[in-house]
């Protein structure tokens, strides 16, 4: 596979929360989708600009034993990312480490509910996302190639927020989310990526809402076609763990709202297609289908990676 293919991809989240009538405080949207092909792999040392363009539109919405919440809103949003990561020619425990920056505009349509219209913030800009990270480039694994990457990140609350408005681009808190990934190559025409995230949530001050620690997986099983061009199946994974607290009180959304569980959950799948151009442009496309929701919206995913080398 042509090396100007490997995309250099680290964890962001964008925090929308469109799901308060189903829950509150939501989950962010996190990392659903967004990287997957060759997700343990990248390009060599250097600078690198990479742009994201995802959409998501929910179908219905979900409660805890996944069934329809009825009179739920239905949403619709398009988020436009920007990523400037570098990796060094140096090494540190045989590998090279490096740093990203992200930062995002998020466009939301949550629609209305029968007995009240929902207010977004017209203001578009998300919190940034930044973090360093280390890469090992072609080690082996039961004697095949075996790529990973160890990195965390942290979000720091400079979005878009006013209490004011019922959907935010800026999550008004920090987090902190380690993340490992690996793409394993067991064919010369066949690799396994995986990308594990997981979520910390810190609350700034006043902010009592705190969702509880989240873990997520990007996957994809990809078929190199030709050196430029690769089909995947691919989609990601979120569940989470605990119940979230208001003012440290776990059973605050039981006792105040009726929500006996907060837990959110949900799994998607679908195709996608890689390709490599001459000239270093690396493009990857992906449709995914949400299954399996709880506690949160259930629908569809497409997005699209565009990754230049500066």
């Amino acid at each position: 596979m042509s090396s100007r293919f490997f995309f250099l991809t680290s964890m962001l989240s964008i925090w929308v929360t469109l799901d308060i009538y189903a829950q509150d405080p939501a989950i962010s949207s996190a990392n659903l989708g967004l990287t997957n092909m060759q997700a343990g792999r990248t390009r060599p040392p250097g600078w690198y600009y990479i742009q994201y363009l995802q959409s998501y539109n929910s179908s219905r919405r979900r409660d805890r034993d996944s069934r329809p919440i009825i009179g739920m809103s239905q949403t619709s949003s398009i988020a436009a990312i920007q990523q400037i990561a570098y990796i060094s020619k140096k090494t540190i425990a045989d590998g090279n480490p490096g740093f990203t920056v992200l930062f995002a505009a998020v466009k939301t349509d949550p629609g209305s509910t029968p007995d009240r219209v929902i207010k977004v913030n017209p203001n578009p800009v998300s919190d940034l996302v930044a973090g360093p990270f280390i890469q090992w480039y072609d080690k082996r694994l039961m004697g095949k190639p075996f790529s990973h990457r160890l990195g965390i990140n942290v979000t720091i609350p400079t979005g878009a927020y006013d209490a004011q408005f019922d959907v935010n681009p800026g999550g008004h808190r920090f987090r902190i989310f380690p993340h490992y990934e690996f793409t394993f190559t067991p064919m010369k025409i066949f690799a396994v990526s995986i990308k594990n995230n997981f979520y910390f949530s810190f609350n700034e001050v006043g902010d009592y809402n705190r969702p509880a620690v989240a873990y997520n997986l990007n996957y994809a099983f990809e078929f190199k076609i030709n050196p430029q061009l690769v089909i995947e199946a691919a989609g990601y994974y979120l569940n989470q763990f605990g119940q979230d607290k208001f003012k440290g009180d776990k059973l605050y959304y039981n006792d105040t709202l009726g929500i006996s569980d907060t837990r959110e959950r949900v799994f998607a799948t679908g195709p996608g297609v890689g390709y490599s151009f001459k000239k270093g442009l690396a493009m990857e496309i992906k449709a995914m289908w949400e299954m399996d929701a709880k506690s949160r919206a259930q629908g569809f995913r497409g997005t699209m990676v565009l990754s230049y080398p500066l």
